[in-house]
């Protein structure tokens, strides 16, 4: 006798949430790799020098992969739910105003508060797959092939 293991609907719930942050965070990406050529215009854009350019993409990374194990030592104190929760609240909010931002340097400080903002979300993939995994179900392998930026959530 073959025991099925679907995933109940308050981990499906979970999952989902965690891939809508994913795609915000990816949609932030795209946006601002669209976007450079405008920022860089001295007439349409913020006539952003290319260090700046630079600094717009790089600080996002920077502040991610410096904050994500600190995100997850919050989440674990202070629950993961609260901590995601104000990581959207911080991203949203940084989101709107830089974009009403009204030189170059605003949007590249923004983007590093978005970042660990969305840090939040990412400590509970990396734990392989959280309170959600069921420990007993058998590996499909799809988890070590997701990306873990963001919200990326292996299959069990």
């Amino acid at each position: 006798m073959t025991t099925s293991t679907f995933p109940n609907a308050r981990q499906q719930l979970i999952l989902a949430v965690l891939m809508v942050c994913s795609l915000l965070i990816w949609l932030d990406n795209t946006v601002l790799s669209t976007t450079l050529e405008t920022l860089a215009d001295p007439v349409r854009g913020l006539n952003a020098s290319p260090a700046e350019l630079q600094w717009a993409t790089g600080s996002y990374t920077l502040a991610f992969a410096t904050l994500m194990f600190t995100a997850g030592a919050l989440g674990d104190r202070f629950g993961h739910r609260v901590v995601l929760a104000a990581g959207l609240v911080v991203f949203a909010a940084s989101s709107v105003w830089a974009a009403y931002a009204g030189d170059a340097g605003q949007p590249i400080a923004l983007r590093a508060v978005r970042k660990p903002a969305a840090a939040g979300g990412a400590p509970e993939p990396a734990r392989d797959g959280g309170p959600t995994a069921d420990e007993t179900a058998p590996r499909s392998g799809v988890e070590d092939l997701t990306p873990r930026e963001g919200a990326g959530v292996g299959a069990r």
